[in-house]
């Protein structure tokens, strides 16, 4: 058995997640977020980007008792959650932007209250190529805050802490009326990511961000 193996068979919150039954560990991470920031206030609708293999997505029906509209898209596919409603593609493409703006219309649904996004690139193990994509991914992120978050809606989001960090600080600054940099303590403490939590979605903010990843990959 590998090093990672046996670390993660001796990791506090991987025992915790298997004994409560949760998809990943990462479960935790989003709990923790919600219940220091106050995240849901109103909230009767979510989507949650990069939602594989579902451990947020349990988190969040947890919390909505079954009242919310809860929406996840991902690459891949998940096991089926109750209460949930999944759609397997690239939130790059118009075709999958659709099918959420289909179900959407079905539901009665302008827009949401909150957006949660636990992307992360394929791990190179180069620091400097990882940080970059990471930012990708949360600018992806914001994109579908920018088109589907409600006025005054909360926005989370993963990032690998790097020199591009405060370009994003300072984005999400223009578009929110609170930004916290936080560090769950079920996150790795070798990792290097962080969470964007923001809170209150200005209005009539425009797009800054230009880049655009041809694909994305996610994990939970």
């Amino acid at each position: 058995m590998g090093n990672w193996s046996l670390k993660k068979r001796h990791d506090f919150y991987w025992k915790m997640a298997k004994k409560e039954h949760y998809r990943s560990r990462a479960s935790y991470k989003l709990k923790m977020i919600i219940e220091r920031y106050k995240l849901l206030g109103d909230s009767n609708s979510i989507l949650d980007l990069g939602c594989s293999p579902g451990g947020w997505l349990q988190i969040l029906t947890e919390y909505s008792h079954g009242n919310y509209f809860i929406v996840g898209i991902d690459l891949k596919p998940i096991q089926p959650i109750e209460g949930v409603f999944f759609i397997r593609g690239d939130i790059t493409k118009i075709e999958t932007q659709q099918k959420l703006e289909a179900l959407m219309e079905e539901k009665k649904v302008t827009g949401f209250n909150l957006i949660t996004s636990d992307m992360s690139p394929n791990i190179s193990g180069v620091w400097s190529y990882d940080h970059a994509r990471s930012v990708e991914l949360v600018e992806v992120a914001i994109k579908m805050a920018d088109k589907y978050l409600m006025e005054r809606g909360n926005f989370v989001a993963k990032l690998f802490k790097g020199d591009i960090e405060n370009k994003i600080l300072s984005i999400l600054r223009k578009k929110f009326f609170r930004v916290y940099e936080y560090k769950p303590i079920s996150s790795r403490k070798e990792s290097a990511e962080t969470y964007l939590v923001c809170i209150g979605k200005k209005i009539g903010k425009p797009n800054s961000l230009q880049s655009k990843p041809e694909s994305l990959n996610s994990t939970n």
